[in-house]
Order: structure tokens, then sequence, then C-alpha cells
């Protein structure tokens, strides 16, 4: 009878001892693959989600922020590439221009800022603005593209090739083949 407790006692105590085995192991597999799935790829210095930054002049004021879903940082290259981005620029004298697109790339060392696919810029008079990709220069505070644009507000479209939005003098340029239509 001795010799029957025991020999339950063991089987039960190595089943135990299995199982544990099992489930740590089981642990420590999805914890590694949950790792190296969330490693940024090769190249990338960094990996972050879901950010915001802002710039500020040396007076303390609030020249562009940004938010973007991702973002990923190239040292080498001093550049951070984003993604589902969101920009707001404000000019000298407190007006918004608002920027949405897919992708983009901020350059850390120039604070420069360049965005692609389905862009689309709105001020605060009530313009909508279309392009292919917008680029901002930061030493300029400007805003341009060469790709054709389209504008739209409540009372005309333009379209046209070229454009740049100057923020200190809260100046929109067309640059060539304007075209516009009064609407009514």
């Amino acid at each position: 009878m001795k010799k029957v407790k025991f020999v339950l006692i063991a089987i039960a105590s190595l089943t135990l001892i299995l199982v544990m085995v099992a489930l740590v192991r089981n642990s420590l597999v999805s914890h590694d693959s949950i790792r190296l799935d969330s490693l940024p790829p090769k190249g990338v210095d960094m990996q972050i989600g879901d950010i915001h930054y802002e710039q500020t002049d040396k007076n303390a004021s609030k020249e562009w922020e940004l938010n973007a879903k991702s973002a990923q940082y190239f040292k080498g290259e001093n550049k951070i590439v984003l993604q589902s981005i969101e920009l707001t620029f404000f000019s000298g004298e407190g007006k918004v221009y608002k920027l949405t697109a897919d992708e983009g790339e901020l350059y850390t060392d120039s604070k420069d800022v360049k965005v692609s696919g389905n862009v689309i810029v709105l001020t605060e008079e009530g313009y909508h603005v279309q392009a292919d990709s917008f680029k901002y220069n930061a030493e300029e505070r400007k805003i341009f593209t060469n790709d054709r644009v389209h504008l739209s507000g409540k009372e005309l479209v333009m379209t046209g090739k070229g454009m740049v939005v100057d923020l200190e003098t809260e100046k929109l340029y067309i640059l060539e083949g304007v075209k516009a239509l009064e609407k009514k």
C-alpha cells in the first residue's frame, strides 16, 4: 500500500512538474516573440508611437506643433520618418494653418518638414488646399510645393502649379498656370 501511495505521489509530482515546465516555456516563447516583433527595423535607432512635438522660437512663441501616429528616428541621417501626420502652423500674427498628410519626414538639424500622401491644408479663413506633397522651410517660415494645387474657399476655386505660403506675411501664392473660378 505504501508503494502504491508513493508511486501515485511520484506520478502526480512528475505531472505537475511537466505542466509547470510547459507553462513557463510557453510563457517565455510568447514574450520573446512579442519583443522581437516590436523591435525597430534595421537602421532605425528609435521607434515610438503617438508622438507630439512643438517647435518654438527664441521668444518661446509656438511656431508649429506636430502629432503623428508613429515615428522612426534615423540618427545618422538627422531624420524622423512619420506616419499619419497632423501639423499646425502659427503665423506671426497668430493665424492657424492646419496640415494633414499620410507620411512625412522631420529633419532634426534644420527643423524642416516634408509631407506627402493625401496632403490637405486648411486655413483659418476657410480655404482648403490639396496637393501631393508640401515642404516646410523652418528658417524662412514658408510652406511650399512644386506640385499641382487645388484651392477652394467660400467664394472661389483656384488651381495651378506650385504654391508658397509665407507664415510671416500671411500671404499665399500660386506660382504658375493659375485658373480661378468664382462660386455663385
